[in-house]
């Protein structure tokens, strides 16, 4: 019994050697998979918190290859579509609430504080 003790005791985080070198193997690592930049940045922020508050480490962010976000343009619609998008309204109420959208210029977001 007293051998079962011993080896369910955690070690200390003492004996965890971590070096910056580690951390850049893993993020080329994470790069060389081609993720996501939204995810690679969601994984080094772990990384980032077990070093900084597991290890009681420094993290240096300016050393920290954070991949650029990546910026989507709107996708507008041409007048053909907003036109069969309205006449697709099944209720008088629908087609009046899309007209007045496309005619304010309100985004998909604002749409859904209309009640």
């Amino acid at each position: 019994m007293s051998n079962y003790g011993a080896a369910t005791t955690p070690s200390p985080p003492s004996t965890l050697t971590f070096k910056r070198s580690s951390i850049a193997i893993g993020t080329s690592i994470v790069h060389l998979i081609s993720l996501a930049p939204n995810t690679v940045t969601q994984r080094l922020a772990a990384l980032r918190f077990f070093y900084v508050q597991v290890l009681k480490r420094g993290w240096s962010v300016a050393e920290t290859p954070y991949p650029r976000k990546v910026l989507h343009l709107p996708q507008v619609l041409s007048q053909e579509e907003v036109a069969r998008l309205i006449d697709a309204a099944e209720f008088p109420f629908h087609r009046i609430l899309l007209m007045t959208l496309y005619a304010t210029g309100a985004r998909r977001a604002g749409s859904h504080e209309i009640p």
